[in-house]
């Protein structure tokens, strides 16, 4: 029997995150949008966030953010400094823009696929992630490739 399961709205789900977070308490939710694939997949995968540290803040780590327009992203940071980042998507082809560190509302710690956890601290994780960032320059036809291979499964 499959659970029921129940939708809200972003702005809601995202208001009870981060009264979460600033309990210091975790937070769990199934992500979606396809801007994170091939590591994070749109109603499949679930990730757990922490309540952000701006100091531990640091390039590769996937954060939830709130633009200045209001908008949430759970998107990657490709670059940072003392005042601001800039994330892009696993699966975008382009940077968000320039944002302030405060916009930062939570971390994440775990993404979890399939029952299966994975520490996005662990060092195995970091390398994949960092060799990903690093391919940014081919990221088009390494994604058209993925896809390729995954509607072939």
């Amino acid at each position: 029997m499959e659970a029921e399961r129940e939708y809200v709205s972003a702005q809601d789900l995202f208001a009870v995150v981060e009264e979460m977070l600033a309990g210091d308490r975790q937070a769990l939710f199934t992500v979606t949008g396809m801007s994170m694939w091939p590591f994070i997949c749109h109603g499949r995968d679930k990730v757990v966030l922490k309540q952000p540290d701006q100091d531990q803040l640091k390039k590769g780590d996937i954060i939830l953010f709130q633009t200045p327009g209001g908008k949430y992203l759970l998107h990657r940071i490709v670059k940072i400094t003392d005042r601001e980042f800039i994330t892009a998507g696993d699966g975008n082809l382009f940077l968000d823009g320039v944002f302030p560190r405060d916009c930062v509302r939570g971390v994440v710690v775990k993404i979890i696929r399939k029952g299966r956890e994975i520490d996005c601290g662990r060092l195995r994780w970091k390398l994949v992630f960092a060799v990903w960032m690093s391919l940014f320059p081919v990221r088009k036809w390494l994604l058209k490739m993925l896809r390729w291979i995954a509607r072939r499964r």
